[in-house]
């Protein structure tokens, strides 16, 4: 409506009241005493009136209804009015009512701006209150306030800089410092800050931008921007949605913090509790600490966290880049798994009780100050069992590989008891055999326990191992019967090792052999520290000496390698029906109930043989075949000399074919024909008779 028109109307309502005064003097009334002007509010006005109140129809959809105490037209065709209020009344009932002292309307009354303790006032409770408020009547009905602004409904109320509020879409708007407040109790209450921020009364969400920062008591919320969910009533928050570096510091009994792209926080219907969380964006969580013990902290790329009825953790489950670190108190205890997935459960006030993961798993373990990481294990799957939020148990499958304290270690399947430090070791098929490898030995068999701590190994089933050449002459020595430099071989069917001293227990069926030396028996004992051996039950071996092989049968069979002996040995006590030890080579035939050969001390040769009780040596080569009997005899090698004794009325006796020679002393050598008696020289030829004699004393 332009001015002109305005000023017309005004003055036709005058000439309407002329008109009724000329009737009323016609009735006969009496004459009015003259009355004094009326005081102008402003004399630049054109038109000045009280009480007023216009509409404006606005198709099907609303009107609009203006009323003020005092109305001012201006020739330019503005319109003052004073003690406002402005009904706005939707067709399906969105109606609202902005009050204020004063207020200015321009351009045909589709701008009106409201000044002084304006407020708006919607028929669901929310009210606006601003300085200043700017209410567009075409096409929508939008109501601007520029400066400051508070807002409220219920519980729901907040502040700001700048609003928009637009009556067809039911949404308001806060352009900067917005601070907002919900809850349906002070306990529930949470505060957002902000810059901008938009509530849509039709659905039901919050939406606050710019460096977020949001409490709910001691928890703190951060992100570029969140969007709350609400109640019809908005006084409760169903969902949170963080977008982009959210941050949440948590004040509950399942994570003490999130982190992560995007953090989604999903509560209750009634918006009393938190039920389930979702990261998105390389996610981390902090589950919840407790006394001086650290907490787990997971990371992945998603991540979804389950919430009981009781506020604890119930359930995780990620993908993408799993990390799950668990450090452990007292320091430098510290855990990581890395995975491609996780499925994690929990008991209530307990965290998480177990979790299982898949994919490309990683397993690193820092035991110790002294190492940065000391034990790594791979797999394709793993199960963990945790109490009291350390790892009590774990199941590594699917080709597992194992390094750390000085092994490495494979297997299909691996036990692993951190609390304890031990390994158990077992095959899902022929091609996962377990199998442990130090600096001295590679072990491979059916199953294999280890004692990381103390590097005790035992091992069962098909048990095979190879015996490292050892470079450092400190520790891992092979025994002198081998060669040193080349790897030696043991089997059995169960072996206990101690890597630390390098000692190896092989029992059942036990064989030990390198090249064309071999010992056999129901148990062997090899001491790397010492370079020690030790066959027992059934003994047998087979030695390569510089001067031919040689073998030997006993009950036990010792090797020392600080004196460079060998004892081959009968069972004790003494029974005659137990088989006495043998040993055959370049030497001769020799049987007793113990055997002693001394070698030399660079080379794998004998400088002497010693045997004693029921000692039998027979000699097959010429010039004579000959067997000498005794208690104790003594074989040096250099000029090939045996000395046979007896200490008992018992006499030694040395037979060639027919003859026999008796003393308590006998003395002969390998290649010559001569034998000391007592201490007299006889020399002995062979002499043919026409018939042959009956040969004694053979075995």
């Amino acid at each position: 409506m332009s001015w002109q028109r305005k000023v017309r109307f005004a003055m036709a309502m005058l000439g309407f009241g002329f008109l009724v005064l000329v009737f009323l003097s016609f009735e006969g009334r009496e004459p009015l005493e003259p009355q004094s002007a009326p005081v102008r509010l402003d004399p630049k006005s054109i038109l000045e009136s009280s009480e007023v109140i216009f509409r404006q129809l606005n198709g099907v959809e609303k009107d609009y209804e203006v009323q003020a105490d005092q109305q001012l037209v201006y020739e330019d065709g503005s319109v003052k009015l004073f003690d406002v209020v402005i009904s706005v009344r939707g067709k399906t009932g969105e109606d609202f009512l902005i009050t204020g002292r004063e207020a200015l309307a321009e351009g045909e009354n589709s701008e009106i701006v409201v000044q002084g303790s304006a407020k708006l006032s919607a028929n669901d409770g929310l009210e606006v209150l601003s300085d200043n408020m700017e209410i567009f009547t075409e096409p929508n009905g939008i109501v601007r306030a520029p400066g400051p602004l508070s807002f409220s409904r219920g519980r729901f109320n907040g502040t700001g800089v700048g609003m928009t509020y637009d009556n067809a879409s039911d949404v308001l708007t806060i352009d900067d410092n917005s601070k907002v407040n919900l809850g349906a109790s002070v306990s529930e209450e949470m505060e957002f800050e902000g810059g901008s921020s938009t509530f849509s009364r039709r659905g039901d969400f919050l939406l606050i931008e710019h460096d977020v920062q949001a409490r709910r008591g001691e928890e703190v919320l951060k992100a570029n921007q969140v969007t709350a969910y609400l109640t019809e009533n908005e006084e409760s928050i169903l969902y949170l949605e963080l977008r982009g570096n959210a941050y949440v510091l948590g004040d509950s009994d399942a994570f003490d913090y999130l982190a992560a792209e995007n953090i989604d926080l999903d509560y209750s219907d009634d918006g009393k509790s938190l039920e389930q969380i979702k990261l998105s964006g390389q996610g981390k969580v902090a589950l919840a600490s407790s006394g001086t013990q650290a907490g787990t902290l997971i990371s992945a790329g998603s991540l979804v966290i389950d919430i009981d009825n009781q506020g604890s953790l119930s359930a995780v489950t990620g993908n993408n880049g799993i990390q799950f670190y668990l450090p452990l108190e007292p320091e430098p205890s510290a855990r990581t798994i890395s995975s491609q997935s996780i499925d994690a459960i929990g008991i209530p006030g307990g965290g998480l009780t177990s979790a299982l993961f898949l994919g490309d798993i990683e397993y690193k373990e820092k035991a110790s100050e002294s190492e940065s990481v000391d034990r790594v294990i791979s797999s394709e799957k793993l199960e963990i069992t945790l109490q009291d939020k350390e790892i009590s148990n774990a199941i590594f499958t699917q080709d597992v590989q194992f390094e750390g304290d000085g092994i490495v270690a494979s297997a299909g399947e691996v036990l692993y008891n951190p609390l304890i430090g031990t390994l158990e070791l077992q095959k899902m098929h022929e091609e996962s055999l377990p199998h442990v490898e130090d600096a001295q030995v590679d072990i491979r068999a059916e199953k294999i326990d280890v004692g990381l701590k103390t590097l005790e190994i035992l091992a069962s089933g098909a048990v095979k191992t190879e015996l490292q050449p050892n470079h450092e002459e400190t520790l891992g020595k092979l025994p002198g019967l081998l060669v040193q430099g080349q790897p030696a071989y043991a089997h059995a069917e169960e072996l206990n090792y101690n890597g630390n001293h390098g000692r190896g227990f092989y029992n059942g069926n036990a064989q030990l052999w390198q090249g064309e030396t071999a010992l056999r028996a129901n148990r062997i004992f090899l001491d790397r520290s010492k370079g020690d051996l030790t066959a027992t039950g059934n003994a047998r071996s087979l030695i390569s000496f510089s001067e031919g092989l040689s073998t030997g049968e006993a009950n036990e069979i010792h090797y020392e390698e600080a004196v460079r002996r060998i004892q081959y040995l009968t069972k004790t006590p003494e029974s005659s029906e137990q088989p006495l030890a043998t040993l055959s080579g370049p030497q001769g035939n020799l049987s007793a109930r113990e055997i002693v050969a001394i070698l030399s001390t660079n080379e794998n040769h004998v400088d002497r043989l010693e045997a004693r009780e029921q000692v039998t040596v027979r000699l097959d080569s010429p010039p004579d075949m000959r067997v000498a009997t005794g208690e104790n005899l003594i074989y040096y090698s250099a000029d090939e000399r045996y000395e046979i004794s007896s200490a008992s009325i018992k006499p030694v006796k040395v037979i060639e074919r027919c003859r026999e020679t008796i003393g308590q002393t006998l003395t002969f050598f390998k290649t010559a024909n001569q034998i000391t008696v007592g201490g007299n020289n006889t020399t002995r030829t062979q002499t043919s008779t026409e018939e042959p004699c009956q040969e004694a004393g053979a075995f």
